[in-house]
């Protein structure tokens, strides 16, 4: 009976295991959009004409605000892209960095986080730039290589990695290591988060654990 109870609970979780990553996956993205776009639904639906007011109430029912939430943000952001793509937009879009330039803390903030983007969309250093790093000793974790400096005493070459916590990249650990202790992958950004965002299970087939000594950069 117990044997019997116990394989059918395994099969069971194996079974709702996908299916519950899945729905925790597409909850966390379309989840972060519907918050985005909620205040401008909260916004129509407040100051929607009087001959609106029964789409208004339309819009107060949950099953409709967190759909259309999720439509505005990603009309929104196709905006915003689309405005980029153009000289006039490009100038808006600097003025209102200079003007973020001028509060010392906000500037900080934002002028690290659009480094780290630009580190992430930029070319891999030395042509790898997702890798794998100890942490902690005897396991080793997915982090992406943000920049190389040189140790002035020892001439070390150090990596500054960024190792994102699962399964909300945006928050995660900033580490100094020796260059030769990372190991190198072929992994894309978007491979990496997505391994990242769906707790392995949209990892890839093969992953090197230990790199050849050639291939280790600044390995010789």
């Amino acid at each position: 009976m117990l044997p019997h109870f116990r394989r059918n609970f395994v099969t069971g979780l194996l079974t709702i295991v996908p299916l519950f990553i899945t729905w925790a996956v597409f909850d966390f993205v379309l989840g972060h959009l519907a918050r985005l776009g909620n205040p401008a639904v909260q916004w129509l639906t407040r100051y929607a004409p009087a001959d609106a007011r029964g789409y208004s109430l339309v819009l107060l029912e949950p099953f409709v605000q967190w759909p259309l939430a999720i439509l505005l943000t990603i009309g929104v952001l196709y905006a915003l892209g689309l405005m980029m793509s153009y000289v006039i937009g490009r100038r808006i879009f600097a003025a209102m960095e200079r003007l973020l330039g001028k509060l010392p803390v906000v500037a900080r903030v934002y002028h690290s986080i659009k480094q780290l983007v630009g580190a992430m969309q930029g070319p891999p250093v030395d042509g790898r730039q997702i890798v794998l790093v100890e942490f902690p000793p005897g396991m080793k974790v997915i982090a992406i290589l943000t920049q190389i400096v040189t140790d002035p005493d020892t001439q070390e070459l150090l990596a500054i990695v960024y190792i994102p916590t699962a399964p909300q990249p945006i928050t995660g650990l900033l580490e100094i290591i020796p260059l030769n202790r990372v190991t190198p992958t072929d992994l894309t950004f978007a491979e990496a988060m997505s391994f990242v965002v769906s707790i392995g299970a949209l990892g890839p087939d093969t992953l090197a654990f230990s790199a050849p000594p050639d291939m280790v950069p600044g390995g010789g």
